[in-house]
């Protein structure tokens, strides 16, 4: 598939609205019961996404427990959109030593979260019954194995993005491998929610030895989706990657 590189100018000086305290402390979400540790691994630990009727839903790894292996994935649910509207936090089961967290909806405002696996090297897709996450959970395994740790700066990333097709959103799965010894990639994949299963992987990109980090993904209501994240191959001056499907992650260019 084609690699865009995008170049950004960033102004660092930026002005931020001063607010009454009360107003910060009510309407923010606070994790009572943990902490989440952004320097302890150095990876994305935390996914913000909001459901059609606008409630906001969290996944994120809470470190509390100790090291970057022992931490627990969590998924909240802000139980509607008043700044006096009740978190309501979910511990997901059978989970195992979670990283970069995502997080996104489907036509069914159903919560759907991936995450790498970094005890035993797997890509995973959750999925609850239930909007507020007191339902069901269902787990995944996504086609690609990694044989190992990723070393920083780079990162193994994980993201959805939700392709429209007719009134179904499609999870489409994205994720970066730094650690497989049959060669580093970006690498894309479409679930079946009818019948539980996977498309073969899609390669978007081929990085370097020092990998690649940062991962997001977009998709539109007409199918079209777009991948981005940062390239750390040696000489590559970490430029930021491009890469879109215009067939709802079938192919990229």
């Amino acid at each position: 598939a084609a690699i865009y590189r995008l170049n950004f100018l960033v102004n660092k000086i930026v002005s931020i609205p001063t607010l009454p305290a009360s107003v910060i402390s009510t309407n923010g979400f606070v994790n009572t019961d943990g902490h989440i540790s952004l320097s302890a691994s150095n990876t994305r630990n935390v996914r913000v996404a909001k459901t059609s009727s606008g409630e906001a839903g969290v996944a994120y790894v809470d470190f509390s427990i100790g090291t970057t292996t022992t931490g627990v994935l969590k998924y909240a649910y802000r139980d509607g959109r008043l700044i006096s509207s009740s978190w309501r936090v979910n511990t997901i089961p059978g989970v195992t030593a979670p990283s970069s967290p995502y997080l996104a909806y489907d036509h069914l405002d159903r919560p759907w979260i991936s995450y790498f696996d970094a005890t035993n090297f797997r890509f995973y897709l959750l999925t609850n019954s239930s909007t507020d996450g007191t339902g069901t959970w269902s787990s995944y395994v996504f086609p690609l194995t990694p044989t190992g740790i990723y070393v920083l700066p780079a990162t193994n990333d994980t993201s959805i993005a939700m392709v429209q097709s007719g009134s179904v959103k499609i999870p489409v799965m994205t994720v970066l491998d730094n650690t497989n010894t049959g060669g580093r990639s970006v690498r894309s994949a479409r679930f079946d929610m009818t019948t539980a299963s996977w498309s073969s992987p899609v390669s978007i990109y081929v990085p370097g030895a020092t990998g690649t980090s940062g991962l997001t993904t977009f998709a539109d209501e007409l199918g079209n989706m777009s991948v981005a994240f940062l390239d750390r191959t040696t000489g590559a001056n970490n430029f930021l990657k491009y890469s879109q499907s215009e067939d709802g992650g079938v192919t990229f260019s």
